[in-house]
């Protein structure tokens, strides 16, 4: 027999929703003014008692929903004193991806849109912010997330054709561990998120090209200075000995971040402490302005070197 939740469930409500082995008692006119299909559904005739409820005059409607998913819908369509609906431009405290994941699969099959618009703008305010945000990232999703929920964004972006999200989220899912992206994760109801046989084969292609894309940037730092006049010649000359002997000696440490998945990461966090060993300011400059002129050709490039199409045009800055 289906037990009551612990929240959802006002004695006065209207209307009984079953969905695995939960029943959640709220409200059928706030159902039916948010979503057309509740509405439709609740048009039709309905018993006052059914051999699933002793409940009189209370309509029983049964769901193939998660009961996990179905919970987050009705925190939002019924908030609690003290409750925070997402926002797209929360950084730093927002819903997790099991709350995103719901809001928007629920949301679009039951047409709750302003529910599902929502969502899909909170993971849009993260994907999709410009290279100068994802320069300065020490973790490429939203706060409270794992970067394996990169799949699940990735899943979200295909189902509401949202393409803006896709360069970033896949260029996220192409860090995980390979293991981790082919067998995803599990989510709260059990079920098992994972990437598409395409999208799995797109980022599978993608990997070597973003290791390449970071190889190369980090290549041009040590390319030899470009020699100028009697004076610029001697202090170049200088700034390239210290840079070939700085080469020489990230060989010998064999840095894994030459070959790293993701193309991004801030000059600092390659060169900050080498440089800092005798290259003058003049010549520190011109190698940050050669580092970043890469990584921008990347970041245009980022769409082609995953596979996918982009509509909008991904900001720089």
């Amino acid at each position: 027999m289906a037990s009551k939740d612990e929240v959802f469930w006002f004695e006065d409500g209207t209307v009984v929703l079953i969905a695995g082995g939960v029943q959640f008692r709220v409200y059928r006119g706030v159902l039916s003014m948010h979503s057309p299909v509740f509405a439709s559904m609740f048009s039709l005739p309905q018993p006052s008692r059914t051999p699933t409820t002793t409940i009189p005059r209370c309509p029983t409607v049964h769901l193939d929903d998660s009961p996990e998913d179905l919970r987050v819908v009705l925190k939002a369509l019924f908030p609690r004193k003290g409750s925070v609906f997402i926002s797209s431009d929360n950084q730093h405290f927002g819903p997790g991806f099991e709350e995103v994941s719901a809001l928007v699969r629920l949301g679009r099959k039951y047409q709750f849109d302003d529910m599902e618009q929502q969502a899909v703008a909170f993971l849009k305010g993260h994907f999709a912010q410009p290279l100068s945000v994802w320069l300065k990232a020490d973790k490429y999703v939203p706060a409270g997330w794992d970067h394996v929920h990169a799949i699940g964004a990735v899943n979200i972006a295909r189902l509401v054709g949202c393409d803006a999200i896709l360069p970033t989220a896949m260029m996220v899912c192409c860090v995980l561990d390979g293991v981790e992206l082919v067998r995803g994760f599990v989510r709260a109801d059990g079920t098992r998120e994972t990437l598409s046989d395409e999208d799995l084969g797109l980022c599978v292609r993608a990997r070597p090209r973003l290791m390449h894309a970071t190889t190369a940037a980090i290549l041009e730092v040590f390319d030899p200075l470009d020699l100028g006049s009697d004076i610029e010649d001697r202090r170049h000359r200088c700034c390239n000995l210290i840079l070939a002997d700085i080469w020489q000696r990230r060989q010998c440490q064999d840095k894994p971040d030459l070959t790293s998945e993701y193309p991004f990461h801030s000059f600092e966090f390659y060169m900050g402490d080498q440089l800092d060993s005798g290259v003058c300011d003049s010549c520190g400059e011109s190698l940050r302005s050669r580092f970043q002129g890469m990584q921008e050709s990347t970041w245009w490039d980022l769409p082609d070197l995953l596979g996918v199409t982009v509509g909008e045009k991904m900001r720089l800055q």
